[in-house]
């Protein structure tokens, strides 16, 4: 988000964006955006790392971000038609758009970069090594 300025995409200051729900508190906006940062990772890491059918963990993070990104214009619009984003610069909307788009790739491709892909029963790894075993072995009895 800090870059969008040297690329020349309008900055959006997300804190001041978000803090309008908040009356205004600048710091309660960059508090729930570090949040949502957090829960918007956790449904990767447990559903959608395993269920985007890319092999490459950059481009499976990427396509994750292009989702997010989607909700987030979803979430926003609903918000927006409350009329919480009034003020809101609205001749600069289709390069915020660009930007914000930008800006979710990013954070999807740092997210898949973090997390490889599980197998469907979560043990790939295990399969594969053959130090570690799924049989069970066998119970001595004490007789």
């Amino acid at each position: 988000m800090l870059l969008a300025q040297f690329v020349v995409l309008p900055t959006i200051d997300t804190g001041a964006l978000l803090g309008t729900l908040f009356g205004g508190n600048r710091y309660a906006g960059w508090i729930v955006h570090f949040f949502i940062g957090i829960l918007m990772a956790l449904p990767y890491v447990f559903f959608f790392n395993k269920w985007i059918p890319a092999e490459n963990k950059y481009l499976r993070g990427t396509l994750y971000g292009i989702l997010v990104f989607v909700f987030s214009e979803i979430v926003f619009f609903a918000i927006n038609l409350l009329g919480y984003f009034n003020s809101f610069d609205l001749k600069n909307m289709a390069m915020m758009v660009v930007g914000n788009a930008v800006i979710y790739m990013i954070y999807g491709t740092i997210l898949g970069a973090f997390f490889e892909r599980a197998g469907a029963d979560g043990f790939e790894e295990a399969k594969h090594n053959p130090t570690t075993s799924s049989r069970r072995e066998p119970v001595k009895s004490r007789v």
